[in-house]
């Protein structure tokens, strides 16, 4: 069951901006950037410090970013019955939009990398980077120009 933790102002600010962009996933930086613009100013170490708390709390999924070299954040799913734990997600490298892939293929996969590979899958930080169709169209319209 997930904490909503003791409330401060920061980190109210932190949880609207990671709200507000919930089909994307956002580093610490795109963070700070946000609360800047809506005149919630915080310094960074405080970002840093609440995303790392509400990701132990499980309110928070913590992906590698593309360039593998940081950290981007995404509310974990709010749906009754629904846990991002138990799937995989698919990022656009273009838009940064994340789809949560939790249809019943998940399931047949899990059982196939398990059965035939004897791997246990870890679906909470899965994710796989790609184009979503807005981006592929884009993609296609300039190669073609």
């Amino acid at each position: 069951m997930r904490s909503e933790g003791y409330m401060t102002s920061q980190r109210k600010a932190i949880i609207d901006c990671l709200s507000v962009n919930e089909s994307s996933t956002l580093t610490a930086s795109d963070v700070l950037r946000w609360l800047d613009c809506h005149d919630k100013k915080t310094d960074r170490a405080t970002v840093y410090r609440t995303l790392e708390r509400l990701v132990s709390e499980g309110l928070v999924l913590r992906f590698p970013s593309s360039d593998g070299h940081s950290s981007c954040f995404q509310l974990a799913c709010a749906d009754p019955g629904s846990d991002c734990h138990e799937h995989l997600h698919l990022k656009c490298s273009g838009c940064g939009k994340v789809i949560h892939l939790d249809c019943e293929f998940m399931s047949e996969l899990e059982h196939h990398i398990q059965s035939k590979h004897g791997f246990s899958m870890n679906f909470g930080n899965s994710i796989i980077y790609g184009l979503c169709d807005d981006c592929a169209r884009l993609a296609l319209k300039k190669k073609g120009s």
